[in-house]
């Protein structure tokens, strides 16, 4: 759904979605009372349109690099416009930028790399070696929110994931689930 029309030419890759503040994206992701579009949701977003440009499956591997979030995407009373731009490069990256329009001109929200991986290259994290470094402390799943609460950031019932938080001396692991809201 974060990806919407494809309006691409034979000499770029193009697409165009529009957010009203109501989808659970933005309705339950509100900083300092502004509804914003999460980073995560950029991150969707370059992922669904390589996939469809590049016709993969969707449960293709793709690894997203130097990804950088410039400028928040607040959504008040009008829809606001997205688009999504994709420049193939050299070594099979293809480059992304997700941008808006302002009076014609262009506020950069987000922008990366996209590369296509086989399973040899994907990378193995050794997961129960993490999960031995995180046995310190254990921490209730409302932790973060209350915390990130206490900052003005407010996640609603679509945007609580995290089912369990173990902390070490140097890393945190946490265990995300998908919210029953989005289901």
């Amino acid at each position: 759904p974060l990806l919407q029309r494809d309006y691409s030419i034979l000499s770029r890759q193009s697409f165009r979605s529009g957010f009203s503040g109501e989808g659970f994206c933005l309705k339950d992701h509100v900083v300092m009372g502004e509804r914003v579009l999460p980073g995560v949701a950029y991150l969707e977003m370059a992922r669904a349109a390589v996939t469809q440009a590049l016709d993969l499956e969707d449960a293709a591997m793709l690894h997203l690099s130097q990804v950088a979030w410039l400028q928040p995407l607040s959504v008040g009373e009008s829809q606001q416009v997205v688009h999504i731009s994709l420049v193939p490069e050299t070594e099979g990256r293809v480059a992304y930028q997700i941008y808006s329009l302002n009076d014609e001109q262009r506020i950069l929200h987000s922008q990366g790399w996209v590369v296509t991986l086989t399973e040899a290259s994907m990378p193995r994290l050794p997961l129960d070696e993490i999960r031995a470094q995180c046995a310190q402390r254990i921490l209730p799943p409302t932790f973060c929110y209350e915390h990130l609460q206490g900052m003005g950031i407010a996640h609603g019932p679509s945007h609580r994931g995290i089912k369990r938080l173990q902390v070490g001396s140097e890393e945190v692991l946490a265990e995300l689930v998908l919210p029953e809201d989005v289901l």
